[in-house]
């Protein structure tokens, strides 16, 4: 059911903003005396849990510069003094908590963040000249000093453990407000750089490359800080990239499931707004106003309600920026013009799929055998596959990996795969005590930080631990029907115990898993009111097989799953 867009304004930014700065202060040192006076951390500064302030977090000072100018009968915090003394805390303890080298801290002690020594500079860049007039000389000249060293940083290193695009645009993005800031002409060659890069890399589709391929989730963070790259340098390249990323979304931004981003190379649900509001400033189509501001309306993907602190910062910049675009788009355009999207879509490079047929959207991963069937005259998901996971001994896998082999001809995919067990390592005393000294050690030494980046992300996101369990699944389109068959092969001596996963993500990735109302919206019952069996287990004997087969019709909410077993040849 979608919400009729006049109802849903630029003031929904703006709410979102209001009703989390409750949140964001109780996370803040607010004691003048306090030696951690202007973190945003609290579970550092106050919990003492962790040993270094997670320096992501100053971007908190963007929303609270921006209430603190922004007249409304709605805003209790403009123009409060004590508001303005917060604030300057913050951006103090921003520059004094900066490396000499410019870099920040955001996980490790040393670890010497890339990205945070852009996006932070590309937040503050924005929220000082807002206070300025307020703030004592000393910290504005503070804050010119710690974006120079930001900058030069960022001129002599970058990230090297695997591709994200909407890292490489959001550093962009902060040399970019740098060099406006101070004139420097190496902070623009070397943003316009990075920018070539993540364009090179762009798919035809327009999806934005992440570690993997494209992520319907961090696609819309790319997008945000491409066009906020669009703004400060408006070269035609930038703004036909921004047209073909838009497009890209158009294709996944559903009223039923949000942003799609669960079958991703990342598997985030994440959504951010501002990309598509500035596009509109910019005069950069198609217009995803319609769509983007009811899934934010009704927390479908990842908002400032369903996310963590971690998350909360970039969520809330963002917000700040979509209110501006939308403001100075809402007296030119008016309300935004309904968005209607029919064609079917299929990108190779990703194998990232949306086909339509009527009212009934299937959207999924072909890579992963991931698989959506929604009906939009309904809301509700008729039908939602990642595959399997499989129990075997004492072995955990899942078959919704993303380096499987996958075929495409026409209206019939196949994919198959070896199930995998997860790469999820829990943080043990020892492991952790390790990664502390080491970073203590050698964290300061760039070659030694960046080798165990790598390291870690080989560990955690492309290590593949494969079990004996093989999965053949073909999915068959017609204009009546979806087929779905899956045959299963145990290669081992013992069972297994095979279990149905609407959803799934296979590996680590902290965005992934936020709970979003998308997932409330599963089907449960028949048409009929039969009851679907939940929880679906079948046992897969030793060296046999098991066949499943499921069919979707298109004519109504309905979906059948039948099992054919064959035992061991």
């Amino acid at each position: 059911m979608s919400i009729p867009t006049q109802e849903i304004g630029e003031e929904l930014y703006l709410h979102r903003i209001l009703e989390s700065m409750p949140r964001v202060l109780s996370h803040l040192d607010r004691e003048p005396f306090s030696a951690t006076a202007g973190s945003f951390d609290r579970l550092y500064w106050a919990w003492n849990a962790i040993d270094i302030s997670n320096m992501d977090l100053q971007r908190l000072i963007l929303p609270l510069s921006f209430l603190y100018q922004y007249e409304a009968p709605s805003n209790p915090y403009y123009h409060r003094p004590v508001l303005l003394q917060w604030m300057e805390q913050a951006i103090l303890y921003s520059c004094r908590e900066q490396y000499g080298n410019g870099a920040f801290t955001q996980w490790y002690p040393n670890d010497n963040s890339v990205v945070t020594a852009g996006v932070l500079p590309h937040d503050l860049a924005l929220a000082i000249p807002w206070i300025s007039d307020c703030l004592r000389e000393e910290t504005k000249k503070q804050f010119l000093r710690m974006v120079h060293r930001a900058a030069r940083f960022l001129l002599r290193h970058e990230e090297r453990h695997g591709f994200n695009s909407n890292h490489q645009l959001g550093i962009a993005a902060g040399l970019l407000d740098i060099h406006a800031l101070t004139g420097e002409a190496a902070y623009q060659r070397r943003a316009v750089s990075i920018i070539d890069r993540v364009l090179d890399r762009q798919m035809a589709s327009g999806g934005f490359f992440e570690y993997a391929g494209a992520d319907p989730g961090y696609h819309t963070l790319g997008l945000a800080f491409l066009a906020a790259c669009a703004t400060r340098h408006p070269e035609p390249r930038l703004r036909e990239a921004l047209a073909k990323g838009l497009k890209f979304s158009s294709h996944f931004l559903s009223s039923v499931s949000g942003n799609g981003g669960h079958y991703g190379s990342r598997g985030t649900k994440l959504l951010f707004p501002s990309g598509f509001e500035i596009a509109v400033q910019l005069g950069v189509g198609p217009d995803l106003r319609s769509v983007v501001r009811p899934l934010i309306h009704r927390d479908l993907g990842v908002t400032n309600r369903t996310t963590d602190h971690q998350n909360l910062a970039p969520i809330l910049s963002d917000y700040v920026r979509a209110f501006r675009g939308a403001q100075a788009t809402s007296i030119l355009s008016g309300n935004p013009a309904p968005h209607r999207h029919s064609s079917d879509f299929f990108c190779p490079a990703s194998t990232l799929f949306c086909f339509q047929r009527g009212p009934y959207w299937l959207r999924g991963r072909w890579n992963g055998g991931m698989v959506q069937v929604e009906n939009t005259e309904t809301g509700k998901r008729l039908f939602s596959s990642a595959g399997y996971s499989i129990l075997l001994g004492r072995g955990v896998g899942f078959t919704g990996v993303l380096n499987g082999e996958c075929v495409q001809e026409g209206n019939r995919m196949t994919f198959r795969a070896y199930a995998q067990r997860p790469t999820r390592m829990r943080q043990r005393p020892s492991l952790f005590m390790l990664l502390r000294v080491y970073q203590a050690l050698f964290g300061r030494l760039m070659p030694a930080n960046v080798l165990l980046k790598w390291l870690l992300a080989r560990l955690l996101i492309f290590r593949r631990q494969r079990l004996p369990i093989k999965i053949t699944r073909t999915l068959q389109l017609s204009p009546s029907e979806v087929v779905i068959e899956d045959h299963l092969e145990n290669l081992t001596h013992g069972p297994a115990v095979v279990r149905h996963c609407p959803e799934g993500y296979m590996n680590f990735m902290g965005s992934a898993r936020y709970f979003d109302g998308s997932e409330l919206s599963a089907e449960s019952v028949t048409p009929e009111g039969q009851a679907e069996r939940p929880g679906r287990e079948w046992t897969l004997a030793a060296r046999g097989r098991l066949q499943i087969r499921y069919r979707i019709p298109l004519k109504a909410p309905l979906e059948t799953a039948s099992v054919v077993e064959a035992s061991s040849p």
